[in-house]
């Protein structure tokens, strides 16, 4: 079989190529960027399978590198075959294209980076590599993958014994000869064949060169063919045949000489395998041909860093323009792309001492938010205001579509009278535990160190007292020692009261006692009446009143009227009263009084007023 036909071979075995058209919704692309030089700009895909990526903003042209994967070197024949002599054949590089297209930032770019072909197991193929490829607007560009290196057969001769080079759609691959592998095509060139050296050895063909490229501004290789499979001679007479070395130091080199193992391609240049090596001393393990190197994808273009549109103050004060404690003020940066954000990136507040607001929210926008938290102690009746390029990484990063640093340069703000803080709580003055004789009710004034308006919040007995919100005035109502009514039935009345100041801040929890005490009662003695002149001989019924309860003893002239000792009081709280009938013996002028002893003993007893009376002449008789 002459070479040409087994490059035609190899070429069919190369896997079907289809150019892939990745869905809208695909995942994001792992990139890496940097900077080539100055605003020139990179964006490197070494991996990644119809997955996308977003032309950053400022981009109209990019210039690219897309290389497919490399394929696998073949196996060298097996140990138990007769003979078993025979090396296999590099992996050849994978297609290198390079060019420049127009577009617009924001443009979505469908990409798929080309896998590296694995390489084969003793006696057997490689396998080809992946294809890479990336679509932009309706336009797909596809950079095929390099052929697999062919494994060592089981057919002694000269164009059988061992494996042939890989193909690409480029280049052909090395053919074998006899005892010596073919080495891969590469991107720029076809692969060597193999050499027989005589006897019983032969040097595996070198890989085919890969092409250079200077789109990261130094030249580097990309898509070398993998080297061929050498044999070693059978006795020391006779030179170990070598393995062929890979295409611009990219390609994996082959296996051969004293027991050397195939290496694969570099790694992302998207280079061809090595073929294995053959060795009387070496296990089937040890005849397999190593792997093609995956491909890469990369984009450089011209791009500024982002820059900060504007920077305010955008949270709302209140009617009063003035934030509170727990209120949170907000900072909105505008900027002229999206920016990533990591970390915490700040920025001073001026107004309040060793103060910043915090990065809060936005990152992959071109909105984003800072915010500070109002902290007791915190003041500023000037305003807020924040220093013109002040806003700080504080270790963390923030990056905008192209990777690069945001360029941190904005204006300032200047203080305003509608963005003051109050963080200062009010207090209230008052004595906390008071005592108040019974049936008294204003209690205290209570004095806040600032305007705004005072509550009643809680307590256990809120039902017996007002506040004025205004002016502060506490009045319990009045209290009856001898009938409690507080919660606890002990005379302490409780609650807790709150002041709000004119910036909505609250004062703490303010808790005042109140314990009434008791109070030395006197009962109050109405003045005695007659229900009707007295006469001589006819009898009269004496009143008398008091507020509490209790007995009367009615006097005349200072002794006991007969009959009216110790009489019971009736009716209820606070008018009782007690009577007694008089029947006077004489027509002279006679002074009447009442004395008084209340049931209860915390209340004080007494003599009621005196009154004078004349009994008349009776008008009937006997």
């Amino acid at each position: 079989m002459n070479k040409w036909l087994r490059a035609l071979l190899s070429i069919a075995l190369l896997a079907p190529i289809l150019t892939s058209v990745p869905s809208a919704n695909a995942a994001a692309c792992t990139v890496t960027t940097g900077t080539v030089s100055g605003t020139t700009r990179y964006a490197i895909f070494n991996s990644g399978s119809a997955c996308t990526w977003t032309v950053p903003t400022g981009a109209t042209s990019i210039s690219y590198l897309i290389v497919g994967g490399g394929g696998g070197g073949g196996g060298a024949r097996q140990a138990a075959n007769s003979p078993n002599l025979g090396g296999g054949g590099g992996g050849a590089g994978g297609v290198v294209l390079s060019s420049t297209f127009s577009t617009t930032g924001g443009t979505s770019i469908n990409l798929t980076v080309g896998t590296g072909g694995s390489g084969g197991a003793v006696g057997a193929n490689g396998t080809a590599g992946g294809a890479s490829s990336f679509t932009y607007s309706s336009t797909t560009i596809t950079s095929n993958g390099g052929g697999a290196g062919a494994g060592s057969n089981d057919v002694s001769g000269p164009t059988t014994l061992s494996g042939d080079g890989g193909s690409n759609s480029s280049f052909s691959g090395g053919a074998n000869d006899w005892d010596g592998g073919g080495g891969g095509a590469g991107a720029g060139a076809n692969g060597s064949a193999g050499i027989d050296i005589g006897g019983q050895g032969g040097t595996g063909g070198a890989g085919g060169a890969g092409v250079s490229n200077s789109l990261l501004g130094s030249p580097t290789f990309y898509g070398g063919g993998g080297g061929g499979g050498g044999t070693p001679s059978a006795n020391s007479s006779e030179v170990d045949g070598l393995g062929g070395t890979g295409g611009s130091s990219v390609g994996g080199n082959g296996g051969g000489g004293a027991g050397t193992q195939p290496t694969a391609g570099v790694t992302n240049s998207g280079s061809g395998g090595g073929g294995g090596g053959w060795r009387y001393t070496s296990s089937d393990a040890l005849r397999a041909g190593a792997a093609g190197a995956s491909g890469k994808i990369i984009f450089v273009y011209t791009k500024s860093a982002a820059t900060i549109s504007s920077l305010s103050i955008t949270s709302t004060s209140g009617a009063d323009s003035t934030y509170s404690i727990g209120n949170i003020i907000t900072v909105t940066v505008s900027t002229s792309e999206a920016i990533t954000v990591t970390g915490s990136p700040i920025i001073p507040i001026v107004g309040l001492t060793s103060k910043n607001f915090n990065y809060s929210s936005g990152s992959g926008t071109s909105t984003l938010l800072f915010t500070y938290t109002v902290l007791t102690g915190d003041s500023s009746t000037a305003g807020l205001a924040i220093t013109a390029n002040t806003l700080a990484l504080n270790s963390g990063t923030m990056l905008d579509t192209g990777g690069l640093a945001l360029t941190l340069t904005h204006s300032a703000v200047t203080a305003s009278s509608s963005h003051k803080v109050d963080g200062i709580a009010p207090t209230i003055t008052g004595t906390s535990s008071i005592s108040i004789a019974e049936n008294t009710s204003v209690v205290q004034t209570l004095v806040a160190s600032e305007t705004g308006t005072f509550s009643i919040i809680g307590g256990t007995d809120t039902a017996f007292f007002t506040l004025n919100a205004n002016t502060g005035v506490m009045t319990i109502s009045p209290r009856d020692f001898e009938s409690p009514a507080d919660s606890d039935l002990n005379n302490v009345y409780y609650i807790s009261a709150r002041f709000i100041d004119a910036a909505g801040n609250a004062s703490g929890n303010y808790n005042y006692f109140i314990t009434i005490t008791n109070l030395a009662e006197v009962a109050v003695i109405g003045t005695p009446t007659l229900a009707a002149a007295p006469k001589k001989g006819n009898p009269v019924t004496i009143t008398v009143t008091s507020d509490v309860a209790g007995k009367f003893t009615f006097f005349a002239n200072g002794k006991r009227i007969a009959g009216c000792l110790n009489k019971s009081t009736t009716g209820s709280s606070p008018n009782f009263s007690g009577q007694c009938t008089w029947t006077p013996t004489t027509r002279i002028l006679i002074s009447l009084y009442v004395s008084f002893v209340p049931t209860s003993s915390q209340t004080s007893g007494g003599n009621s007023a005196k009154i004078s009376v004349l009994p008349g002449t009776r008008t009937t008789t006997r």
